[in-house]
């Protein structure tokens, strides 16, 4: 297809193992950066009636690939969005050896390519992020946006850094947490699916339909996740009374630099009891074990974000929150583009 800045771009589509080997000369590989986590969302969407075509490309310089861009279009009540496969529009993920001029060309261009195609509709409005990638700084994709007239506003995300050793670690939990943990293992046994166990598993897509009360998304997207558990990418910590009944579960992903908190479902009339503080646990032991450098826990909302979050939105995060080291700022990015 046509590049950027005059340079070849090859669809993620085309090319999923040059995705894969670009992604692994990044110095930072974020689950939402994966081959895997694109075709999920890409299930996800459709099994929900959502039109949604993947647009993610492998950005090239000098005929050498040098980085990836998550990107998609989709359709939903007569609107037209681009973003990240469900996130607002990340910024490309460049090759640890691109040079920064190279690098800020592509980021410039990339954005040039967003206003071009936006453009082209009466009135279109999309989002943009700027997430934590573990480097300092705010980087080319922050200052360009702002200098295009992009308004920002703040988010924040809960991250714990899983380098130092693992009596560190433990030490950033909430002091209440511990005994919680304890108590939590004597109680019920755990148990880590590494590879793929259909019947565990359909235990715990039985449990999430038991706790939501209705199915939330396709049977194609369970069948994903299990089979993303087989490759190496994915896990799930669960719960049981004994060697019996399933009381709970959260499915995880990870790169060899990231985990993140997927899906969870606990049994509503143990809520008041530790579930949740035990899958945390094991799952940060198992990422530490794998050598994973930060646990991504999800979103911190306070009382005066916009849009206002709901009483349940803050009290999940606190409870994360409880396991956190770092809070980051996640930088969202509305960028209007009007035809004159």
């Amino acid at each position: 297809m046509a590049g950027l800045c005059g340079e070849k771009t090859v669809l993620r589509l085309a090319a999923p193992d040059a995705w894969n080997t670009t992604l692994a000369s990044c110095r930072y590989q974020p689950v939402l950066y994966t081959s895997s986590s694109t075709t999920y969302q890409l299930a996800y969407f459709r099994g929900g009636d959502i039109e949604c075509e993947d647009h993610s490309m492998i950005l090239h310089w000098n005929g050498v690939p040098c980085a990836i861009w998550p990107l998609s279009c989709s359709v939903e009540g007569g609107g037209l969005t681009f973003d990240s496969l469900g996130t607002p529009v990340l910024p490309p993920l460049f090759a640890r050896e691109t040079p920064a001029s190279v690098a800020k060309r592509l980021t410039k261009a990339c954005l040039d390519f967003l206003d071009q195609m936006t453009s082209k509709h009466e009135r279109v409005s999309w989002a943009a992020s700027s997430p934590f990638l573990d480097s300092t700084g705010l980087g080319v994709w922050h200052d360009e946006l702002m200098r295009r007239g992009a308004e920002c506003r703040l988010m924040h995300d809960l991250y714990l850094d899983l380098r130092p050793e693992l009596p560190a670690i433990k030490s950033c939990f909430r002091k209440s947490y511990k005994s919680l943990i304890t108590s939590g293992r004597r109680e019920w046994t755990v148990g880590v699916m590494d590879s793929p166990d259909p019947v565990v598993w359909a235990e715990f897509n039985q449990l999430h339909f038991e706790v939501s009360g209705r199915r939330t998304r396709s049977r194609e997207t369970w069948d994903l996740q299990l089979e993303q558990i087989a490759q190496g990418e994915r896990i799930l910590i669960f719960l049981r009374e004994g060697k019996n009944r399933m009381v709970g579960g959260g499915f995880f992903e990870f790169t060899q630099d990231e985990a993140l908190y997927s899906v969870g479902a606990y049994d509503r009339n143990l809520f008041h009891k530790p579930l949740g503080h035990v899958v945390q646990a094991t799952a940060i032991e198992e990422f530490k074990r794998r050598g994973v450098r930060w646990y991504k826990i999800g979103r911190r909302f306070f009382p005066s974000d916009e849009p206002g979050p709901t009483d349940k939105d803050l009290s999940i995060s606190e409870f994360k929150s409880g396991f956190a080291s770092h809070l980051f700022p996640n930088f969202i990015f509305q960028r209007k583009v009007t035809l004159e």
